[in-house]
């Protein structure tokens, strides 16, 4: 579950902060991070 929502999460924060990072948007860039977060809390 957390996972989903960091992954929401970073998805938005990168959304706001805009552009592009090795080719790659800050919207990908945000759920990817979130997504690894929400991973690792989802384990505990």
């Amino acid at each position: 579950m957390a996972t989903i929502l960091l992954s929401a999460a970073g998805a938005a924060i990168g959304g706001s902060v805009g552009g592009t990072l090795a080719g790659l948007s800050s919207v990908a860039v945000g759920r990817a991070l979130g997504a690894s977060l929400g991973g690792v809390v989802d384990q505990r």
